[in-house]
């Protein structure tokens, strides 16, 4: 099995509600994002659109790419953090939104409020989901198998010894990616 990997990056006079607009559709009209999709190249080929297109391949191991976090329990702070793709979670006394973990201050409970967190949030559930073991440690898995799965985890925080992370980035994928993914530039 081969997996595509192609993401577009459009210019600055393209909003998100823009683009989602014209480009999302119901999973269940996949003809109508198909047709959306070509006019979607065909402008950007024909210069009518302006925009990057990167693309890349993968071979297609089934395993999900995975990290743990350890929580150091009293050393974790109000206001720590730790990126997940492109989420900033932060620990916090009193929640206020969905970027925000509950802060209790033991190992096993701000875990479990980790794991939460992250299968509770709009993006993130899309990307990974996370699995506590009850005694601070949370596992947090790509949502789909392969390299495609791999999303940089990066920690922020106030008190040294706070969060061990056991990799920069989700690991445990044995395919490969074509080396160099390729990059295309329209009307830019």
């Amino acid at each position: 099995m081969a997996t595509q990997i192609v993401s577009i990056t459009y210019d600055s006079t393209q909003t998100a509600a823009t683009v989602a607009n014209r480009m999302l559709k119901p999973a269940a009209q996949s003809r109508e994002y198909a047709e959306a999709l070509t006019v979607e190249a065909t402008s950007l080929g024909g210069g009518t659109r302006r925009g990057t297109v990167t693309a890349s391949l993968e071979t297609g191991d089934a395993t999900k790419a995975s990290a743990t976090v350890a929580l150091g329990g009293a050393n974790i702070a109000a206001g720590d953090t730790i990126q997940i793709g492109p989420v900033t979670l932060s620990w916090e006394v009193a929640p206020a939104n969905q970027d925000e973990v509950a802060f209790v201050n033991t190992a096993s409970t701000d875990g479990d409020a980790l794991a939460a967190a992250v299968n509770a949030h709009t993006v993130l559930a899309t990307m990974v989901s996370a699995a506590s073991d009850g005694a601070g440690v949370v596992t947090i898995s790509a949502a789909i198998p392969g390299n495609i799965g791999r999303h940089v985890l990066v920690r922020v925080e106030t008190n040294p010894g706070a969060m061990v992370l056991s990799a920069a980035t989700l690991g445990g994928v044995t395919s490969a990616v074509e080396a160099a993914p390729r990059t295309y530039t329209y009307g830019m």
